[in-house]
């Protein structure tokens, strides 16, 4: 978490106007984000899947129709809306491009 979320941040708030910074803070950002992606990934991939798990077990909850309820699809709203807060006071704060206002 410090070298894809901590070190950026601060390179980003003590930093900003060097382009090596903000370069370094996206390299950084970048790197963790494929790395936690195969963190998720490879150890799934590291245990075979075992043979007849798809008969083991059965029951009308066990399908592969889905649709997502009205809470799924909140939570996805609430996100979007965060992740839009965030950016917004981000570029309020850490202003990388000089515009008039």
């Amino acid at each position: 978490m410090g070298l894809g979320v901590i070190v950026p941040a601060i390179l980003l708030i003590f930093l900003r106007r060097k382009i090596w910074a903000v370069a370094t803070a996206g390299a950084l950002i970048a790197i963790t984000f494929l790395v936690v992606r195969l963190n998720v990934v490879i150890p799934g991939l590291a245990i075979p899947e075992l043979p007849g798990l798809e008969a083991a077990f059965t029951g009308p909850g066990l399908t592969t129709h889905y649709i997502p309820s009205i809470n799924e699809w909140l939570v996805f709203v609430w996100a979007v809306g965060l992740a839009a807060l965030i950016f917004l006071i981000g570029r309020r704060i850490l202003p990388i491009i000089h515009t008039e206002r």
